[in-house]
């Protein structure tokens, strides 16, 4: 359901010699797959609706009523044993834990795709050949600045109530966006910002790990984007 990882993980995969389409939410998706019937679905576990192991269950379910087979790959920020066997149960064939590194993400498609074709563009293609991936571009570097201008307040107020599970979602979307875009530094200080929450450290040391976080977010986004970057 994230925009910035959406078009991230559909390019590497058109680099790798899939054809893609992406959704926002499992209801979208259920009504992708049955008109698209695709081989592989990654999803995220937390979707507006439904989330990612109810959909894969859903989606299990038509593929085996079909007669097909369907590959299908979750995506969280936390794993665990306990999350894994569900994912299992709802027919998924792994979890990946966010931020996916790039190198890992297109070992795995590599993989997914060895010795097999795919058709893409009604053209059958050797999709063990990948393309070069850019880190980045520059309309994912416009989106990221869009929404760390936009969630930064929404982070503040979560932390004003008290309300640390609500920060940490925005803090492991941020923290995607960050490691997609290749802005290290402000990777690094939301990773230090999503530590002091999980172990739900005192106020002094959320305050300074957010204030660490603030100002290296406003100085991006007061440094100008120079034309053509990415």
């Amino acid at each position: 359901d994230h925009l910035i990882s959406r078009r991230y993980m559909s390019e590497a995969l058109r680099r790798t010699g899939w054809a893609v389409k992406h959704c926002g939410n499992a209801e979208e998706a259920l009504l992708r797959y049955r008109t698209w019937n695709p081989r592989l679905v990654i999803t995220d576990l937390n979707l507006p609706g439904a989330n990612g192991i109810e959909l894969a269950e859903k989606l299990a379910q038509c593929a085996s009523n079909n007669g097909q087979s369907i590959t299908i790959l979750l995506v969280s920020a936390q794993t665990s044993p306990a999350l894994e066997q569900r994912a299992r149960s709802a027919g998924i064939d792994g979890v990946l834990r966010k931020p996916l590194e790039l190198n890992q993400f297109r070992k795995l498609l590599c993989g997914l795709t060895a010795n097999r074709k795919h058709r893409v563009n009604g053209n059958e293609r050797d999709t063990g050949q990948t393309e070069p991936l850019p880190h980045t571009d520059e309309d994912l570097l416009h989106l990221f600045r869009a929404e760390l201008q936009d969630r930064l307040p929404e982070l503040e107020n979560h932390l004003l109530c008290g309300c640390l599970e609500e920060a940490e979602s925005v803090i492991h979307q941020l923290t995607a966006s960050a490691a997609i875009c290749g802005h290290q530094a402000l990777e690094i200080r939301l990773r230090e910002f999503d530590a002091a929450c999980r172990q739900q450290a005192d106020a002094s040391h959320l305050a300074s790990a957010f204030s660490r976080f603030h100002r290296c977010a406003r100085s991006e986004l007061e440094y100008p984007l120079a034309p053509g970057s990415g």
